[in-house]
């Protein structure tokens, strides 16, 4: 069994029923943030700005994980010395339940040429929409 350490960042924005107080009491492993601009790309921006570690994964508050998923993928990543590491998913939608295995499963190096030719028109036609939620990538990487 591997131990990973994780801190996390709280982010609130444009909530009007702010949930600041209840965060007070947490250790010192979590950090909260608040800003008052309800917008996505800001707030993930802001999460690269406090974030400190060595990865970052970005998790809204209506995603739902396996209780391991992060440690799984920081393992991949330090396994492989990668700086983006992602896994399959499931979007589930009222009693709809759809597995989404990518083109890239079982791909241990994601080099120029899979980029280009798997990635990326996976992204571009929406077969795979490269959702946030399930990468864990390098904040060096970001940060560039």
């Amino acid at each position: 069994k591997t131990s990973v350490i994780l801190r996390l960042s709280i982010l609130e924005n444009g909530v009007k029923d702010s949930y600041r107080e209840s965060f007070k009491s947490l250790d010192s492993r979590f950090k909260y943030v608040y800003s008052p601009i309800a917008n996505v790309s800001n707030a993930r921006n802001i999460g690269i700005k406090v974030s400190s570690g060595e990865y970052v994964a970005f998790i809204d508050i209506d995603d739902k994980m396996d209780s391991n998923y992060l440690e799984l993928l920081y393992k991949k990543a330090k396994d492989g010395n990668c700086d983006v590491v992602l896994c399959n998913y499931r979007i589930e939608r009222k009693s709809k339940v759809k597995e989404i295995i990518s083109d890239l499963s079982g791909k241990d190096y994601i080099g120029a040429y899979l980029i280009k030719n798997t990635f990326m028109p996976n992204f571009y036609n929406f077969k795979d929409t490269g959702y946030v939620w399930r990468e864990l990538i390098s904040l060096s990487t970001i940060k560039k």
